[in-house]
């Protein structure tokens, strides 16, 4: 029996033996695994080999781990011995995951691989780019710089990993940069005292690239042959876009000048400007992107002088015809007068057909006439609109209309606007007027409101009429757009009035309706008016409403 106690007592003793120099292996494969110290195991044929770093002082580690660059060594078939935490972080992986994988592992893309395998075999100059990826999903590009070393006896491979992530956005910006038909200027500087720029800008300036093309700069430090100019006066430095954008902190846009070259010519340019920063948010430079808009300002005045011409003539034509006109329509009615009768019910017919005739040409060249003097005012009235009495005024014009229709008008409170009055009473008017000329057979109801909408009053006439189908929903704002139906009849310029006016003033006119069930006539006036618009020369008027 005592041997045998003896035996057993060997046995767990040397268990304990083995299980405590098992929990010394692996916390010591967990420290190499882990990069705690400079080592691994790895497997082979003739067992585990340990990779030791000797001789790694603390500041060699600390200057590894705190480079920007992931820093790796390599056996010679490419296996990573060890990693900093640089190269984790551009694979947006584990460390853990990158010790004791192969680098090949990280270069999925056959073409890569292809580079990477004979880097690794020596071939070459030991540099290379390619794109690493710990997913196989998102790419990373990367140069690669490759030094053969000998670490404790064994030959191993040292590999320096660049991210070239921020140089290769850099390389695309630059190429946009200079694909794009727009001038942009660069100041480094918060005085703008040195500008540079993109191709185009060099091109716009007529300037050779790489000059100094500042305004801003000595006479001495730049070769500038033009000037900036607006309203036929020199634009003092200081008020550049991009001298203001600098200086203030703020964005300036749509900023519209012209350049005059030094030998005569000039061009109109259109342009942005913003400022740039420094860590402490304070305007450090700018940038502006400038287009010349020379042609298209001189085409856009080819097409109004045409159409002022164009215009003209219509008004001109409109207004000598209806002189003959009344004097067509003066002889026809006498002659239906003092003949009514004596020459038979067809000649009777004849002249009623013509008298018809004259008089619809009449209210045609009447409603042109009203088109052009209201769209073609100067807007020098613009100014705080009361709608409320813009809709009485047009009530009071339409009368004779609705006392013979009955037509029963009904209104929610109106707010006050900037508008031109007497256009926006031609609106109400032409509206209202639509709504009785196609209320069909029943007696016209017809009610006006507004409610605010955003940065906008949406304005809304509703009727119980015959309605308009959708497909004629935007024909019925053409000139002589106007729909036959409920048998009423228009010389159709009315709503072509109407939406002339409300797109003169910033807004847009729709119809919202069904054929039988009514009619819905929106309109939108902008509450807050901060610039002229188009046609008008009255500087803009901003509101200021309770």
């Amino acid at each position: 029996m005592p041997p045998d106690i003896d035996t057993n007592e060997a046995l767990l003793g040397r268990v304990r033996d083995l299980q405590k120099r098992l929990d010394d292996a692996e916390e010591t494969l967990r420290a190499f695994s882990s990069g705690e110290v400079d080592a691994i195991v790895t497997s082979g044929p003739g067992g585990d080999q340990v990779y030791t770093l000797q001789g790694a002082d603390e500041t060699y580690r600390v200057m590894v781990q705190e480079m920007s660059e992931g820093a790796l060594t390599l056996t010679l078939d490419g296996l990573i011995l060890f990693s900093n935490q640089q190269f984790a972080d551009m694979l947006h992986c584990p460390l853990e995951r990158v010790i004791g994988s192969r680098f090949q592992d990280f270069v999925p893309a056959s073409a890569d691989a292809r580079i990477v395998s004979r880097l690794l075999s020596g071939t070459g100059d030991g540099k290379a780019e390619v794109r690493v990826s710990a997913d196989g999903t998102t790419f990373v590009p990367v140069y690669l710089s490759l030094r053969k070393v000998v670490l404790d006896g064994a030959e191993c491979q040292c590999l320096i990993v660049t991210d070239l992530s921020a140089q290769k956005r850099y390389e695309e910006l630059v190429a946009v940069l200079e694909a794009v038909p727009v001038g942009v200027f660069i100041a480094q500087d918060a005085s703008c005292r040195k500008v540079t720029g993109n191709r185009m800008a060099y091109e716009l300036t007529r300037s050779a690239p790489g000059a100094n093309i500042s305004a801003s700069a000595p006479a001495n430090e730049t070769s500038r042959i033009w000037r900036e100019v607006r309203n036929g006066k020199d634009i003092p430095v200081d008020e550049l876009p991009m001298q203001r954008a600098a200086r203030s902190g703020l964005p300036v846009n749509d900023d519209e000048f012209s350049i005059e070259f030094d030998d005569g010519t000039s061009r109109c340019w259109l342009g942005n400007a913003v400022p740039l920063f420094d860590e402490l948010r304070r305007p450090r430079g700018a940038v502006g992107a400038f287009l010349d808009i020379t042609d298209r300002k001189r085409a856009e005045e080819t097409l109004e002088a045409a159409n002022a011409e164009l215009r003209n003539f219509a008004y001109a034509l409109a207004h000598c015809l209806r002189e003959p006109l009344r004097m067509v329509l003066n002889f026809t009615q006498l002659l239906a007068k003092e003949n009514q009768g004596k020459l038979g019910a067809e000649a009777d017919s004849y002249l009623s057909g013509s008298l018809g005739g004259a008089l619809k040409m009449d209210a045609v060249l009447r409603d042109l006439l009203n088109y052009w003097e209201v769209t073609e005012r100067s807007g020098e009235s613009l100014s705080p609109v009361d709608c409320g009495k813009v809709l009485s005024q047009a009530l009071l014009n339409l009368r004779e209309q609705l006392q013979k229709s009955r037509a029963i008008v009904t209104s929610d409170p109106l707010p006050t606007v900037v508008a031109d009055e007497v256009m926006l009473v031609q609106v109400f008017q032409n509206l209202i007027g639509n709504s009785i000329l196609y209320s069909g057979k029943e007696v016209p109801k017809i009610h006006i409101s507004a409610v605010r909408a955003g940065e906008r009053w949406l304005f809304s006439v509703r009727d119980n009429g015959i309605g308009v189908a959708r497909e004629d929903a935007e024909r019925v704002f053409d000139m002589f757009g106007r729909l036959d139906g409920g048998g009423a009849r228009g010389p159709g310029v009315g709503l072509a009035l109407c939406r002339k006016v409300v797109e003169r003033h910033g807004g847009r006119i729709w119809v919202e309706s069904e054929p039988g069930c009514g009619s819905a006539f929106r309109f939108t006036i902008p509450i807050y008016l901060g610039s002229a618009l188009p046609g008008f020369s009255t500087p803009g008027l901003a509101l200021e409403l309770v």
